[in-house]
C-alpha cells in the first residue's frame, strides 16, 4: 500500500488539519445558535496545530565539537519534531472522540467493557451491514497494517489486527488505533532513531497520521448512524447556510468531507 493515500499533496484525502476542521464545522452547524460544544473545540484545536519544535541537544552543547554528532542531533530533532507534531494532533483528535462518546448513550459490548469496545460494538451491529463504508477507509487501515509489519516495535501485526467479539473485521481500524494509542498513553511507545541511524526505516510519522485519519473517519461513521437529523445545511468556509447556493446537507457532508474532490455545488 503506497503512502500516497495519506499524502497531503498527492493523495485523494484532504489534509488532516482540514479534516479536523470539517468535523468541527459539522458540530458547529448542527447547533448554530448554541455555544460551541465542548466536543467541537477539540477538533478546532487539532485543526490549527501547524508546528512543533523539538531540539534534542538543547541542554547538551558538547555536540557542537563533533561534526557527526551535529548531523545526528539535527536529524533527530527534525524527525522527532515531525513525530511529536503528529502525536500532538492525534491526542486532541482522540480527546474529541472520547468527549463525543460521553454525550452518547451507546450499548456496552456484552463481552468486554470500555468506551472503544462500546463504539466498535455499535459500529458492528448498526453500521457494518447497513451503511456503505466510507471511501478510502479500508485503504488507510491497510496502510497501517503494512507499516506496522515493517516496524516491529508496534507489536505483532496479527495481534493488532485480530478482531474480538466487539469488532467487525471490516471496521477493525479503531481497535488497532486504540492499541497504538495505548503505547504512548502508558509510556510504552518507542521513539525511533531517524532513518539514517536506524537499521529499519521508521514509519512512525505515517502510522500516527493514519491513526488520526482512522479516528476521524470513525467519528464520521458514528455521526451517520446515531440518529441525528442530517438534513440541516452546512456551508463552505466563510459562508452562512441560509440563502447560499454553495451549501450541502449534513448527510452528504458526512459522506464526503474527507475527500479533496468533494464539491458543495
Amino acid at each position: 500500500m503506497a503512502h500516497s493515500i495519506i499524502c497531503s499533496k498527492c493523495g485523494p484525502l484532504v489534509d488532516l488539519k482540514r479534516h479536523c476542521h470539517n468535523v468541527y464545522r459539522f458540530f458547529l452547524f448542527s447547533n448554530p445558535f448554541d455555544e460551541v460544544s465542548h466536543t467541537a473545540t477539540w477538533f478546532q484545536v487539532a485543526s490549527g496545530i501547524t508546528d512543533v519544535k523539538y531540539i534534542s541537544d538543547l541542554h547538551d552543547k558538547h555536540s557542537i565539537w563533533c561534526g557527526p554528532a551535529i548531523d545526528y542531533e539535527e536529524a533527530k530533532s527534525d524527525f522527532h519534531s515531525r513525530l511529536i507534531l503528529e502525536l500532538t494532533r492525534f491526542n486532541f483528535i482522540w480527546g474529541g472522540l472520547e468527549c463525543f462518546y460521553d454525550d452518547l448513550e451507546l450499548p456496552n459490548c456484552p463481552k468486554y467493557s470500555g468506551k472503544i469496545n462500546s463504539i466498535n460494538y455499535f459500529l458492528k451491529t448498526e453500521y457494518a451491514s447497513e451503511v456503505t463504508p466510507l471511501k478510502y477507509y479500508k485503504e488507510v487501515v491497510d496502510l497501517v497494517s503494512n507499516l506496522v509489519s515493517q516496524n516491529p516495535w508496534y507489536g505483532k501485526r496479527d495481534d493488532l489486527f485480530q478482531p474480538n467479539e466487539c469488532t467487525d473485521p471490516t471496521l477493525i481500524g479503531l481497535k488497532v488505533v486504540y492499541k497504538i494509542r495505548n503505547l504512548f498513553a502508558h509510556g510504552a511507545f518507542k521513539f525511533s532513531e531517524p532513518s539514517e541511524w536506524n537499521s529499519i526505516t521508521p514509519h512512525d510519522i505515517s502510522i500516527i497520521a493514519a491513526s488520526s485519519r482512522i479516528t476521524l473517519l470513525t467519528i464520521q461513521m458514528l455521526l451517520r448512524i446515531i440518529g441525528y437529523d442530517l438534513n440541516f445545511p452546512i456551508a463552505q468556509l466563510g459562508e452562512v447556510p441560509e440563502g447560499e447556493r454553495n451549501s450541502t446537507n449534513a448527510g452528504n457532508f458526512l459522506e464526503y468531507m474527507h475527500l479533496k474532490d468533494f464539491s458543495f455545488s
